[in-house]
């Protein structure tokens, strides 16, 4: 079992939270923002003895994967720094995106609202498909009960058959000197 190593804050309003997000497009140029939360307490983990902060160390990164995870608790401040790429549209988009995460709302964006109807079209296309699916079980239960009827009265059938075939003709049992000497 590996040893680890809480690391808490000394102060309050010093917990930091980094998130880095990029992404490429197909020329190659890459786009990105960052978001740095403020948190007035929290803990993280490390794993190693030499990971440890020294006593003069104003700042230390650990892993949000480690031990319990990274909690954090009573945000206070959401900072966003994004490139020159960014129009003031996306960047307002972006803002509201994390301020409605926060609170649990939906956000009120031009850009928002074309997702929205893209999310209804896909929502009508879903309903269709299920619709679609719904059929073809009720379809296919049909056919199974069919083929079941079928089935049975092909069943039916053999046994009628089988009573109305006029019996075989039994041979006659031999008698015991036939059966011995083979005549």
């Amino acid at each position: 079992m590996t040893i680890l190593y809480r690391i808490k804050p000394v102060d309050k309003k010093s917990v930091e939270a980094f998130y880095d997000v990029y992404s490429k497009d197909e020329q190659g140029n890459i786009r990105s923002w960052s978001v740095t939360e403020m948190y007035r307490w929290g803990q993280g983990f490390v794993e190693n003895e030499d990971e440890l902060p020294h006593s003069d160390d104003k700042y230390h990164t650990v892993d949000p994967q480690l031990g319990w995870g990274c909690e954090l608790d009573d945000l206070c401040a959401v900072d966003f720094e994004f490139d020159d790429s960014f129009t003031e549209e996306e960047k307002e988009h972006i803002e509201q995106l994390k301020s409605a995460l926060d609170t649990g709302q939906k956000p009120e964006s031009e850009l928002y609202n074309l997702n929205t109807d893209k999310e209804e079209l896909y929502k009508s296309k879903i309903k269709m498909l299920e619709e679609a699916l719904s059929q073809a079980r009720d379809r296919e239960r049909e056919h199974i009960e069919r083929e079941q009827w079928q089935r049975n009265h092909i069943e039916k059938l053999t046994d009628t058959i089988k009573m109305l075939e006029p019996p075989k003709p039994q041979e006659k049992p031999k008698g015991f000197f036939s059966r011995f000497f083979g005549k």
